[in-house]
């Protein structure tokens, strides 16, 4: 890797077909507990309504609404109990009566016709209840279902989330690409600083050691001239001692 480079991760998207597969994927893993859980927070809030509904309404209020259910699954299939068959019985006896054909077989027409035509007609009435009596129930009765999808995130959130966690996972890339860049340079810029020290104490010690030796070399010159003119001196005065003596 090159000093003063700083090499960053291209950012690559995610590929939304891989998204779309990694999320039914986690909803598969995910959908027995999801029903799991739904189906037991629905039980629970079912029986905390029902119980709440008949503290208000009396303990009998559920046991009515179950008993108007029963009469008019009855009735959708053509069925009387024993009491309204005995009250019919008693109704087209009398009317038998006012026609005049009490005691006859054509009572027993009578009747059964009647039976027959209140039958289909309890029939169409409670087909036609059914929708509305449906409607009812789970306005009154029932609490608001928690549905299995609310178990998981939608398929936008869950790619918006994807794409968010691609970039900032390609940020923090970026981030540790930059600081150890910087750290490079840094420690460039600290080894080149060094360097330069170095040459300047090595510059600094050669020129010290050139002057020592400059100010040797001056001084043993000197000491050498020195010698010279004291040896030349002494010389000439023996000389003109011996050939002038009156001079000493």
């Amino acid at each position: 890797m090159s000093y003063g480079q700083l090499n960053v991760p291209a950012f690559t998207p995610e590929d939304q077909g891989e998204i779309q597969k990694n999320y039914f994927s986690m909803v598969d893993d995910s959908m027995d507990g999801a029903i799991k859980a739904t189906t037991a927070i629905n039980e629970a809030n079912q029986t905390q309504y029902t119980n709440a509904l008949n503290q208000v309404f009396g303990s009998s209020f559920s046991d009515t609404w179950q008993s108007g259910l029963t009469t008019l699954k009855a009735r959708a299939e053509g069925k009387f109990t024993d009491a309204e068959k005995k009250m019919f019985d008693t109704m087209y006896a009398a009317k038998a009566q006012n026609l005049g054909l009490g005691g006859s077989g054509a009572s027993i027409n009578v009747s059964m016709q009647g039976f027959g035509t209140r039958m289909l007609a309890a029939q169409s009435e409670a087909i036609q209840a059914i929708p509305a009596f449906a409607t009812a129930a789970r306005n009154n009765l029932m609490v608001t279902p928690t549905r299995v999808e609310s178990m998981f995130i939608p398929i936008s959130q869950y790619a918006s989330q994807r794409h968010a966690d691609n970039i900032s996972q390609w940020r923090q890339q970026y981030a540790q690409e930059q600081s150890r860049h910087q750290a490079e340079m840094n420690a460039e810029a600290l080894r080149r600083q060094e360097e330069q020290a170095n040459r300047s104490r090595a510059e600094s010690i050669r020129s010290q050691a050139i002057a020592t030796r400059n100010s040797v070399n001056m001084q043993n010159a000197a000491n050498y001239r020195a010698g010279v003119n004291s040896g030349y001196t002494g010389s000439m005065r023996g000389t003109l001692r011996q050939k002038y003596p009156y001079l000493a």
